[in-house]
């Protein structure tokens, strides 16, 4: 359960650092 929470609060924080720095930032980290 903790697990699952660290995760999910792990894609919300890169979620929301994606949308301040760029989506291109993004694509990188994809790639």
């Amino acid at each position: 359960m903790f697990v699952k929470i660290f995760i999910t609060n792990n894609i919300m924080l890169i979620y929301n650092t994606t949308k301040v720095v760029g989506f291109p930032t993004l694509m990188e980290v994809v790639e």
